[in-house]
């Protein structure tokens, strides 16, 4: 028994397509903030950081935190109304990975307050990188 063919190559459902990454659009900017931060052993730092301008909401898409010396320490990043967006244990560098559908939108004027929380015996010093994208309104 012989089976006739019905052609050759891909399947009829097979399109092609080209990866990307996501595009910033006209109404939008790419946001980046960095703050170094010396702090004493078994010591803290809380500030606020950063307000949202008016006309523009805050897309938060994630960031780093890294410490000059080896010690489980802690970051908690909070929204001034009082919703949290973070909390991180992390020892030397912290990635704070946020997707699409975890990610925190902050409205126009919301601060953003950082606690860094310095665990070791010793003077650290911390660095943050925070990411993410400004939306026009």
């Amino acid at each position: 028994m012989s089976v006739k063919s019905w052609g050759s190559g891909r399947p009829d459902y097979y399109k092609t397509s080209i990866s990307s990454r996501p595009q910033v659009v006209e109404n939008q900017t790419k946001w980046q903030l960095h703050n170094s931060y010396t702090i004493g052993a078994q010591g803290s730092a809380i500030g606020t950081f950063y307000t949202v301008p008016d006309g523009y909401s805050l897309s938060f898409g994630g960031g780093y935190i890294t410490a000059d010396n080896s010690c489980i320490n802690k970051l908690r990043l909070i929204a001034a109304n009082e919703s949290l967006i973070g909390d991180f244990r992390y020892d030397v560098r912290g990635d704070m990975s946020v997707s699409s559908l975890t990610g925190q939108v902050l409205a126009e004027n919301t601060a953003l307050i950082a606690y860094l929380w310095n665990n070791d015996t010793i003077t650290s010093i911390f660095s943050l990188i925070l990411t993410g994208v400004l939306e026009k309104q």
